[in-house]
């Protein structure tokens, strides 16, 4: 995909991931977003306290009007799931399905892929109606269920370094500059791209 887009890295990594596949604007013509209460969008931006964006689109299905989307660290989407979408039918996730997405996850953040959790949560339609205000500002007022959600998928980004990262880290080393790393990554990721620009020069595991 050649087209420009605008956003932050990730947001631009999934657009061009998806653009082919079909195009982006019919798709999101199809699934608008709702309207709060004040009249703003049904949708909550990814911050660092909350570690997940949010929106909420109209999609009809046989017992809802409304699904709610989730995406952000795979560790706290996963908290909000207690089924995973396995085969076009919905599944209770059990310690194996736990353990098998740990498993992966770790695998990811140790390559130092910036890994994306998705979820997805249709809401009863004879609650939340057509016409239903929703409030997204903050999870302290959602006037909506976070929890049993459907745990869809897991993205990774490969989002290396710069080239040039490396060499001024070890410049302020060996002048006594103690370089510290703050990031929202997770805690595998976050150490194994600390490795590579040699923040941590110690073997991890």
């Amino acid at each position: 995909m050649n087209t420009s887009v605008i956003g932050d890295a990730s947001e631009t990594a999934l657009v061009k991931f998806y653009q082919p596949i079909e195009e982006i604007t019919d798709t999101r013509n199809l699934y608008p977003l709702g309207k709060c209460k004040d009249g703003s969008e049904s949708k909550m931006p990814f911050n660092s306290t909350n570690k997940y964006a949010l929106s909420i689109v109209r999609q009809e299905g046989s017992d809802h009007h409304w699904v709610i989307y989730i995406k952000g660290a795979p560790e706290k989407v996963w908290k909000y799931c207690g089924r995973t979408l396995f085969e076009g039918k919905y599944k209770q996730i059990d310690a194996e399905e736990k353990k098998r997405f740990e498993a992966v996850n770790l695998r990811f953040g140790k390559n130092g892929e910036r890994v994306l959790g998705f979820a997805m949560l249709p809401l009863n339609k004879e609650i939340y109606h057509e016409n239903y205000q929703f409030v997204t500002s903050s999870p302290d007022n959602f006037n909506y269920p976070m929890e049993n959600f459907i745990f869809v998928g897991l993205i990774s980004l490969m989002d290396p370094p710069k080239e040039t990262v490396p060499f001024a880290i070890k410049k302020c080393q060996s002048a006594g500059i103690k370089v510290v790393m703050v990031t929202g990554d997770q805690p595998p990721t976050a150490a194994a791209i600390a490795k590579q620009i040699g923040i941590i020069t110690m073997k991890t595991n």
